[in-house]
């Protein structure tokens, strides 16, 4: 049985063209985060979307993240 726990960190930015608040509303839907969280994104730092998630749960939420209107260097 594998025990590995995932981290889910965020650093990214908004494809040009695409709405910020939207995209953040989009988030704050998927993570269910607070307002630190929000002020560090308006300001483009990297944020913990999740902690210590199984690798399914991980998995389900970067897919999830790749299809909003977000890039990222990693």
């Amino acid at each position: 049985m594998n025990s590995t726990r995932f981290n889910l960190i965020f650093e990214g930015e908004i494809e040009p063209g695409y709405d910020q608040e939207e995209a953040h509303r989009t988030l704050e839907r998927l993570f269910e985060f607070d307002a630190k969280i929000r002020a560090d994104l308006d300001n483009g730092q990297a944020v913990m979307l999740g902690k210590s998630m199984d690798a399914a749960t991980a998995d389900s939420f970067k897919q999830a993240l790749a299809c909003l209107l977000y890039t990222s260097d990693a």
